[in-house]
């Protein structure tokens, strides 16, 4: 998605949509990452978004093709007026990114979308692969192909990191800076917390430069780092290639791999202080992700990755409307996320007033100095995608 994180709830919005689509009645899976007034669009999607039906293999096909509702993300950008373009337009000067960086590629596609046939509507079927297996449908192509190795090469290291001994959640090693520079722009003022985050890079030059430099297809936030291009398949691109070889040279489960999700940790970890609530929202919260299969739900995936990097979560808002007794999930989630999981089995809703609206339990609870990563993957029937745009729709148009 991404992921996938946002600080903080603040003015202006703008975020990278994580899609993930297609199962029989799992139709759109977006994953929010907000991160400092920016809905870090991030950091997730295909295995990352939530429960697939063991129907979605026979819909792809035998080229991988999506029915046209599988570029979600995309379409739902599409569809924006002018206003809501020019409102959310990516702004650069010469030293940082004002708000949302586009990956090359990821531009080209958003501009290219009817020569790659991307711009159907259903039921036709859309190539999500063409860009990945015709060397002429992009003058990327050889950049796409190396940023697949550099995935490898990142979840490489991010498995093989390690917090410092004693450290269990960053924000207690970051310190309180006085309020007169908490906001300055000369980067030395916030020296000791930037060297508490360093210790969370998991290459010495940096994500961009020491292991994506190759590729240089990372698209980049402003609160929240670089983040991984939303590409088709929308899903890892080990879909559309062969053979399907992950880390450490073992074949991987593709259809439903999170490794395709890029987070930058540290600078994460440099958008937090230290009384920065840690909030996770899941719409759409079926802690099983197969009825036959002990793999854990993507969510949970998420939740431990965070955990992994010194990202403790304070409150997981989980809401399901599919009926299931409270004393089971209990059981099904793990003993380290029990005392921050609220369980909520009803649907969400698109009113803004609504009690159960969850983007209005942010809004009405925290603020902008908090960390808060939204996951939506709610049940649909067809191709409506109604209630998902609705939600999206409040986020972008929320004053706060």
């Amino acid at each position: 998605m991404v992921a996938m994180g946002f600080v903080g709830l603040v003015s202006f919005f703008m975020f990278r949509w994580f899609a993930t689509l297609m199962s029989n009645n799992r139709q759109d899976t977006l994953l929010l990452a907000m991160a400092g007034g920016n809905p870090q669009v991030a950091t997730g999607g295909g295995g990352g978004g939530g429960a697939f039906s063991q129907g979605f293999a026979p819909l792809l096909g035998t080229n991988n093709n999506m029915p046209a509702a599988g570029v979600t993300g995309m379409a739902v950008a599409n569809t924006w007026s002018p206003e809501q373009r020019n409102r959310y337009e990516v702004v650069h000067n010469a030293t940082s990114v004002a708000v949302y960086q586009s990956s090359p590629v990821e531009s080209y596609i958003m501009s290219h979308m009817p020569e790659l046939e991307m711009n159907l509507r259903p039921p036709n079927l859309v190539n999500t692969c063409k860009i990945w297996r015709d060397q002429e449908a992009s003058p990327h192509f050889r950049q796409l192909h190396t940023f697949n190795l550099e995935l490898a090469q990142y979840y490489n290291a991010l498995l093989s990191f390690e917090l410092e001994a004693g450290v269990t959640d960053i924000r207690r090693q970051l310190v309180h800076l006085p309020a007169r520079i908490e906001g300055a722009n000369d980067p030395d003022s916030n020296l000791p917390n930037r060297q508490v985050c360093s210790k969370l890079e998991l290459h010495p030059d940096g994500l961009a430069k020491g292991i994506f430099g190759g590729s240089q297809l990372l698209s980049q936030t402003a609160h929240t780092g670089f983040i991984e291009p939303l590409l088709p398949p929308m899903r890892h691109p080990g879909l559309c290639l062969e053979p399907n070889v992950g880390v450490n040279g073992q074949k991987m489960d593709v259809l439903m791999s999170l490794r395709y999700l890029v987070h930058d940790w540290a600078a994460i970890c440099r958008s937090l202080k230290p009384t920065s609530r840690t909030v996770f929202v899941d719409m759409g919260a079926s802690l099983q992700f197969h009825e036959t299969s002990a793999e854990p739900s993507p969510a949970l995936k998420l939740l431990n990755q965070y955990r992994r990097m010194g990202i403790v979560f304070d409150h997981i808002y989980a809401y399901e409307v599919s009926q299931a007794s409270a004393e089971l999930v209990y059981q099904q989630v793990p003993p380290q996320f029990r005392s921050a999981f609220h369980w909520i089995n009803v649907g969400v809703s698109a009113d803004p007033q609504h009690i159960h609206n969850p983007l209005k339990l942010l809004t009405d609870n925290f603020n902008a100095d908090d960390f808060i990563v939204v996951k939506l993957d709610i049940d649909s029937h067809g191709f409506d995608k109604s209630l998902e745009r609705s939600l999206a729709d409040q986020i972008f148009d929320s004053p706060q």
